[in-house]
């Protein structure tokens, strides 16, 4: 049996419109600049045509509103796929396939954190490993001297929620290199900054103790439970 039967054991159903509402809303997140998978989806309308694409946006138009959606289409023979944009009816709609649900369902199924492929579980080695790796690319490609730190209870945690501490590792990471390529961020940084450390919080946030940067954390909350893309950025450009 293949690793796929785990994660698609743990799938429930929920109505069209749930569905789509969270594809768009991982589009604007990914436009906001975060780096994660969208689902690829399949629309199978009530005509028997079919269009595949990424949702981009759901909302209610109209004198009488009715939803409304756009699909990102993306689909072999096009003249110009890459700017092709469907407007569909939500009634056309009579089923929804995801055709690449392994790599989206820890993000589509939110309502249950828990849910990540056991492949992407990281252990507590793995993330004190990457913790070191991740200070000395701030430290080679950042000229940042920086000491990354996992809080006890947050190191405590156990499947998913070490998948999304690691997660908020690297995006930690990749938006201080961020911040540092500009010469006023990297002034900034190498005058007030010192250490990085991830703690678990009720809510997500940053703030600044003397001279280290506090990432707070709710691991129970998956990917809701940290900042990300550029709301990360200007958190942490908001401090200084």
């Amino acid at each position: 049996m293949s690793d796929n039967w785990h994660l698609l054991a743990q799938l429930r159903p929920k109505p069209l419109r749930q569905l789509l509402e969270q594809a768009a809303a991982l589009w604007q997140r990914a436009a906001n600049g975060e780096k994660i998978p969208l689902p690829m989806v399949a629309l199978h309308l009530v005509s028997g045509r079919e269009l595949s694409g990424n949702v981009i946006r759901l909302e209610l138009v109209g004198r009488n509103p009715e939803p409304l959606l756009l699909l990102h289409r993306i689909a072999p023979g096009e003249r110009f796929p890459d700017a092709d944009v469907a407007y569909v009816p939500l009634v056309s709609i009579e089923a929804v396939t995801i055709t690449n649900m392994t790599q989206v369902a820890y993000l589509l199924q939110s309502d249950t954190p828990q849910l990540v492929p056991e492949g992407m579980q990281p252990t507590r080695l793995k993330i004190r490993e990457q913790t070191v790796q991740l200070a000395e690319r701030l430290n080679t490609i950042g000229g940042v001297a920086l000491q990354l730190e996992i809080d006890a209870d947050a190191l405590s945690q156990t499947g998913a929620a070490l998948f999304h501490l690691n997660a908020a590792l690297e995006e930690t990471t990749q938006t201080l290199l961020d911040i540092l390529e500009t010469l006023v961020g990297k002034e900034t940084l190498s005058a007030h900054l010192r250490s990085v450390r991830f703690m678990l919080a009720d809510s997500p946030g940053v703030r600044l103790d003397g001279t280290t940067l506090i990432i707070g954390l709710n691991l129970a909350q998956g990917h809701q439970g940290r900042l990300q893309g550029q709301l990360l950025r200007r958190a942490i450009e908001d401090l200084f």
